[in-house]
């Protein structure tokens, strides 16, 4: 028998992209980051935005604040490296600390 599992992000439950759930660390973990980047994404014209999809916004957050940390890498790499996942983020979000406990409970580690 072969055991199977899923998850459905950010949350399991509600509607959205793995970029919401990272978002959730990065408010607790890079919020002066996160602020900065809102603050250039205002400042952006619309014209270059036409073409963004509903999640968009929330790919381009997530990809600026990566690039800060491994410039030219794709954000798989910051993913892996950098804190998004991280005591401090399974400690304050309730959203990330749900998917740990999922981890955990998958690898029986509980």
């Amino acid at each position: 028998i072969i055991n199977m599992y899923y998850y459905f992000f950010p949350d399991n439950y509600s509607q959205g992209t793995l970029e919401n759930f990272l978002l959730e660390g990065a408010k607790i973990v890079y919020s002066d980051l996160l602020d900065n980047v809102n603050e250039y994404l205002e400042r952006v014209d619309d014209k270059y935005k036409e073409s963004w999809s509903r999640s968009s916004e929330n790919k381009v957050k997530i990809g600026c604040i990566a690039n800060i940390f491994q410039p030219g890498s794709a954000n798989q790499i910051s993913i892996r490296y950098d804190d998004w996942i991280s005591e401090e983020s399974i400690m304050y979000s309730p959203v990330i600390k749900k998917f740990y406990d999922f981890i955990i409970d998958i690898l029986e580690l509980k």
